[in-house]
């Protein structure tokens, strides 16, 4: 039967609790209350339970073993999330985050999450913030492009800067695109096949380009008109019309990338 522990009995439970979490806030977990009272009742009952008598039995291995105990603790994990955030770095968001963290043994995010409007937000380091995030995902993106490119440094060079004006979207479509071809290459030709079986019972019918747009055409679009094309119809369809052969081996480059972003 569940011990009744009484109102004041139990604010005094609370106090104690804090006073061990302050010196050891790697264990201030939640669940950890029921495991506190229930070792002090295996020790002749709560009234035993102190912040010193916690610290006595955090030193018995296996009582110890009982308790969960946090990856990283609460005031680590609060700067971190403000370093990822900065966004939202005051005086003001780092109190209230930090209070609702103690109150409802939560991480800085489920906070942060959970007081939403609440927190003040810095529209404007949080816009350079993104797009410093952004330049460096398109900086490794780019780069691995180059990389598949060609081994030539100087053609690699070139094609750097003639990436420099693609979208974000399109490198990030280009990469996959890669990292697929990759994958294909490395398979034997059964798990080739079983591969091509499964991507034509899901991918849906494909749209037809019409008749009257001639290969002369396509190759005078823009290359916004082209990539809108392609979006619509389909790296293959637009290759087909044009009449061009992609050649399957693992070191051919992927003529699909050309035409995308040419």
């Amino acid at each position: 039967m569940k011990q009744q522990i009484s109102r004041e009995e139990s604010r005094r439970l609370h106090s104690e609790f804090e006073k061990f979490y302050a010196v050891h806030p790697e264990y201030r977990v939640q669940a950890n209350h029921g495991q506190w009272i229930e070792i002090a009742n295996e020790n002749g009952g709560t009234e035993t339970l102190s912040k010193e008598q916690m610290e006595l039995w955090l030193s018995d291995p296996s009582l110890r073993n009982r308790l969960a105990k946090l990856k990283t603790i609460p005031a680590d994990d609060l700067n971190s999330f403000l370093q990822d955030h900065p966004w939202l770095e005051s005086v003001a968001n780092r109190n209230m985050i930090w209070s609702y963290m103690l109150q409802n043994y939560q991480s800085a995010e489920q906070a942060a999450d959970t007081l939403g409007d609440r927190l003040s937000i810095d529209h404007q380091v949080q816009e350079d913030q993104q797009a410093k995030q952004e330049q460096a995902e398109r900086s490794a993106l780019i780069e691995e492009i180059c990389a598949d490119y060609s081994k030539d440094e100087h053609a690699r060079s070139r094609y750097w800067e003639k990436l420099q004006s693609y979208s974000t979207d399109a490198l990030r479509n280009t990469v996959s695109a890669i990292h697929e071809r990759r994958e294909l290459a490395r398979m034997n030709p059964s798990e080739l096949r079983s591969y091509l079986k499964q991507a034509r019972s899901v991918a849906p019918a494909p749209r037809v380009i019409p008749e009257s747009i001639t290969p002369a055409q396509i190759k005078s679009m823009s290359a916004l008109d082209l990539r809108k094309m392609i979006d619509q119809y389909g790296a293959s369809a637009v290759n087909d019309r044009l009449g061009v052969t992609i050649p399957f081996a693992g070191n051919v480059r992927n003529v699909n990338m050309e035409l995308v972003n040419e």
